[in-house]
C-alpha cells in the first residue's frame, strides 16, 4: 500500500482525488461532465472506470450510505408517530424497496461521472496501473477494509 502511495501515479491520483473534493470545483466539473455529452471518451477507457469503481467499491458504498441514511430517517420519523402514520412510513418503505434498483442506477452512474471528472488528467496506462493495484491482494485488502469501517458506521 506504501509503495502505491509513494509512487508517481499514486501520488497523482491522491492530488486528484483531493482535488476534486475541494470547495469551488462544482462549476468546473459541471463544464467537464457536460462536455463529455459531445465527446465520450473511449471504451477502454470507460472500461478502466468501471474496473475502478468496481475494485474500490465506489458506487457500492455511496449506495450503501444512501439506504442507510434513508433507512435511519424512517426509523426517526416513526417513532414519533401514531400506528396509522407508522403505517404510512411502512408503505413508503415498501415503495422504497422497489426504487432501490432504479436508485442503485443512478448512484452508479453519479459515481462513474464523478470519477470522469477526477481521473480526467489521468492517461489510460495510469487508470490501468491503479486498477490494477486495486485489484491487487494489497488493493483488495485495503479497500474491502475500508467498506468495512465505512459499513460500520452508517449501520450504527
Amino acid at each position: 500500500m506504501l509503495v502505491w502511495n509513494r509512487s508517481a501515479t499514486g501520488r497523482k491520483l491522491i492530488r486528484l482525488e483531493q482535488a476534486a473534493v475541494e470547495p469551488g470545483v462544482a462549476q468546473a466539473r459541471s463544464l467537464y461532465l457536460w462536455s463529455l455529452e459531445n465527446k465520450q471518451p473511449s471504451e477502454g477507457r470507460l472500461v478502466l472506470i468501471f474496473r475502478i469503481d468496481e475494485a474500490s467499491r465506489a458506487s457500492e458504498a455511496t449506495f450503501a450510505a444512501d439506504k442507510a441514511l434513508t433507512n435511519g430517517w424512517n426509523r426517526g420519523i416513526e417513532q414519533v408517530l401514531s400506528g396509522p402514520e407508522r403505517q404510512e412510513v411502512a408503505q413508503t418503505q415498501l415503495a422504497l424497496d422497489v426504487f432501490r434498483a432504479q436508485f442503485r442506477d443512478m448512484v452508479s452512474d453519479g459515481v462513474l461521472r464523478e470519477m470522469m471528472y477526477t481521473y480526467r488528467e489521468e492517461t489510460d496506462a495510469e487508470l490501468r496501473a491503479y486498477a490494477e493495484f486495486l485489484e491487487s491482494d494489497a488493493g483488495k485488502w485495503f479497500f474491502n477494509t475500508v467498506y468495512k469501517g465505512q459499513q460500520a458506521v452508517v449501520e450504527k
